[in-house]
């Protein structure tokens, strides 16, 4: 039985007698394999929070980035020449799109040993350089994606509109340490903003089987942001060993100086002293941003996708992201010294 409609099988040629399954631990979109004699696709039902004009800027980048030898998934056209097929399920209209698969590839959701975060820092490294001189403009970028203030104002706005939830007495004095947090801690500063990937969580990046990494996937996010940000999300997600789903965490080191100096490998030359200098900033924020949007939307219960095999709730999931991002933050904070001797070593400086 395929789990993807048949309307939406029948609008791509590359799909023409596959069998598609659900695939990956995707927070956002549904993503589902496609296996047929044409070779396997990736297919996946968007998010509501992406405009369909975002598989334009993905055509775009991977585009720009293919002309210049780095391998990437495409997007690949309907039979009516169309990036993406709008189709309503039941569940409110939707657009699907169909994406190249890349061989010979695994993905990983926890970072297995230093040699993979270094390898996929690396690859990093090099979509930052190749990315560099991209003139195109974004179609349907999100704004905003890590503006930490805008987040901690939706969950004092979560908390107005949910005084009634179940979950509040427990997410209530979790958003005031969280404030209190905010408060005293320092953020990054205004600085150049560069092309970006916009979401170095470890599941988007695809390794072969000798742990080397190929390439990154869902570029959903491309935008333009500053490095410590970008690099940021990459710690918060490849530095911590227990997951997400984990209530604690410490950060762990070797991973964390295995990712600097392996972006050190290949992106060194384009780093300036002010963006070095604040990647361990970095780190703390996008920690302490996503301890703010699982806090949220345990109370909204309308944005992240959760387990129902764990979880009796959309809810209690987020709520207990939200308790592993604060630990991982609070991990940050105890450990900068050495995360911030890691940053000199891979990039000389004052770190």
């Amino acid at each position: 039985m395929n789990e993807v409609p048949d309307e939406v099988m029948a609008a791509w040629p590359a799909l023409e007698g596959a069998r598609s399954r659900r695939y990956g631990t995707g927070l956002i979109n549904e993503t589902f394999l496609a296996e047929g004699p044409r070779g396997r696709v990736v297919v996946q039902r968007m998010h509501p929070m992406f405009s369909p004009e975002i598989n334009d800027d993905i055509d775009a980048v991977t585009a720009h980035l293919a002309a210049r030898g780095v391998t990437t998934p495409r997007v690949l056209p309907t039979a009516l020449g169309t990036r993406w097929l709008t189709h309503d399920d039941g569940g409110g209209p939707r657009p699907w799109r169909a994406l190249s698969w890349v061989e010979h590839t695994r993905v990983y959701d926890k970072v297995r040993a230093p040699a993979v975060a270094r390898s996929g820092a690396a690859m990093v490294g090099s979509f930052h350089r190749a990315m560099s001189d991209f003139g195109g403009s974004y179609r349907a970028a999100r704004q905003g994606v890590h503006d930490t203030p805008r987040h901690l104002k939706n969950l004092r706005a979560a908390l107005a509109a949910h005084p009634s939830h179940r979950l509040f007495d427990e997410v209530a004095p979790a958003a005031d340490a969280l404030f209190a947090a905010a408060d005293a801690t320092e953020f990054v500063p205004p600085m150049r903003a560069r092309n970006s990937h916009g979401d170095l969580k470890i599941s988007n990046l695809l390794f072969d089987d000798d742990d080397r990494c190929v390439c990154l996937v869902d570029l959903d996010s491309v935008s333009q942001m500053p490095l410590p940000l970008e690099l940021g999300d990459a710690m918060r997600s490849w530095c911590n060993p227990a997951g997400e789903d984990a209530t604690r965490t410490e950060v762990d080191l070797a991973v964390f100086a295995a990712l600097v100096s392996g972006y050190a490998s290949t992106g060194r030359d384009e780093v300036i002293p002010e963006e070095r200098d604040a990647l361990v900033t970095g780190f703390a924020q996008i920690a302490l941003e996503l301890t703010a949007r699982f806090l949220a939307d345990a109370l909204n219960e309308s944005y992240f996708g959760w387990n129902p095999a764990r979880f009796d709730s959309r809810g209690a999931h987020n709520l207990t992201r939200a308790r592993g991002q604060w630990a991982l933050y609070e991990a940050a904070l105890r450990s900068r010294a050495a995360l911030e001797r890691s940053v000199r070593d891979a990039f000389g400086g004052a770190a």
